[in-house]
């Protein structure tokens, strides 16, 4: 397991049952701790059992309380440590008693569990120790993560039981398999996430949060990902060359003197100078033309109008009185985007959209995955579950373990 040593300005969070990333820090720190204790002579391993359970109880915790339907939350289920435990087995290339011949296909499920753990211990240490506040951008890559692995572990879970049951009955039960071709084929299909190296600049970095803004601002169906509607391909560049000039401009840098730009759009440079200075102006002129107490609601009403208008067009936007002084500001977007998609790299580019819609595709399949899971697995677990107290701990006993 890795671990990541504080940086200058990090600060070690102060144990709340309050704060739940202070208490996934806290049960981190334990839990590597208990498996640097293995070296010594006496090797307790039900210490690390034990450490192991307590995360993999909280992230439970944080999962719910990042969820805002009450119904998702009653239906995931504890994560039971053994899980994972043969996670780990199949990981470090030995096998699972009784499951040997199963291996190979086991594994693969495995390696991405413990990948996806990784990734996700990392994200949460990040924002733990961290002084200033969580922003939007780092929240929508903690549920990403945590997302995935959830979504990894339920794959691994399920095809551990159906090879436990190939051994036990020599078949699968009719009652735990899933009968319907296209169901299987969204559980047993690989959940993608981001790959990073090609949302590394100022500008690839941007389109997951601007996709994210346009599914929560109804500008963007979720029908139109699953069905890769073309408008989605002009769309969503266009919706981030503004995001990144206006309120993304922090991340992207684009607003800055030194003209600090993507590469891709080293053709582009004087019209990304150009629609620059065009925001530059129209916000000079809004600020002169409105009460300091309106100035902010009118800004966020005339850039949410363009971006409608850069999905939909502008002839349909009149009805919603965007200023026509809008209109240079929604050509040079339009030109600088579709650019991208018919220069030299355009290839390149289309290649980038596909991962980032494939990945929203998956992300918004998850929950349909977990409740396929949930339906088809429940009856392997009834029985244990009503007698055994390992799967009935109420979160306050789960807070009091990490404590």
């Amino acid at each position: 397991m890795k671990s990541w040593p504080l940086e200058p300005n990090d600060k070690i969070p102060k144990l709340r049952r309050d704060n739940i990333l202070s208490l996934l820090y806290h049960a981190d720190e334990q839990w590597l701790d208990s498996i640097s204790q293995l070296s010594n002579e006496k090797k307790n391993f039900d210490t690390v059992h034990r450490q192991q359970m307590i995360y993999v109880d909280l992230l439970i915790l944080l999962h719910k309380n990042r969820v805002s339907s009450s119904k998702q939350r009653q239906e995931r289920k504890r994560l039971q440590e053994p899980i994972l435990f043969a996670a780990q087995i199949l990981y470090n290339n030995n096998h699972l008693r009784h499951l040997k011949e199963f291996t190979q296909e086991l594994k693969p499920f495995a390696t991405r569990v413990i990948l996806s753990l990784e990734f996700l211990r990392k994200v949460i240490h990040g924002q733990a120790v961290q002084s200033t506040p969580v922003s939007l951008l780092e929240s929508h890559l903690l549920q990403t993560r945590l997302d995935d692995f959830l979504t990894q572990w339920d794959q691994f879970e399920l095809l551990l039981y159906q090879c436990y049951s190939r051994v036990v009955f020599g078949t699968i039960p009719s009652s735990h398999v899933i009968s319907s071709s296209s169901t299987n084929n969204q559980i047993i299909k690989t959940y993608r996430p981001l790959p990073q190296e090609l949302f590394s600049d100022s500008l690839t970095r941007l389109l997951p949060m601007t996709l994210h803004r346009a599914l929560s601002h109804q500008m963007i169906h979720p029908s139109m990902i699953h069905n890769l509607d073309p408008i989605l391909f002009i769309a969503v560049p266009r919706l981030t060359v503004l995001s990144g000039m206006v309120y993304l401009n922090n991340v992207s840098g684009w607003r800055k003197p030194n003209n600090n730009y993507s590469v891709w759009f080293q053709s582009q440079m004087d019209r990304m100078q150009d629609l620059k200075d065009q925001i530059n102006v129209l916000e000079e002129k809004t600020i002169l033309s409105h009460q300091e107490e309106t100035r902010f609601s009118t800004f966020v009403q005339n850039w949410t109008l363009l971006e409608h208008a850069l999905v939909n067009g502008w002839q349909q936007e009149h009805d919603f009185d965007l200023p026509i002084t809008f209109r240079p500001i929604y050509i040079s977007i339009c030109n600088i985007a579709d650019t991208l998609l018919a220069d030299e790299n355009a290839k390149s580019f289309i290649v980038i959209l596909r991962h980032l819609f494939d990945h929203f595709a998956d992300t918004s399949l998850a929950s349909n995955n977990n409740n396929n899971y949930n339906n088809n697995t429940s009856s392997i677990l009834r029985n244990q579950d009503k007698h055994d107290s390992f799967h009935t701990m109420d979160e306050q006993t789960i807070l009091d373990l990490a404590i």
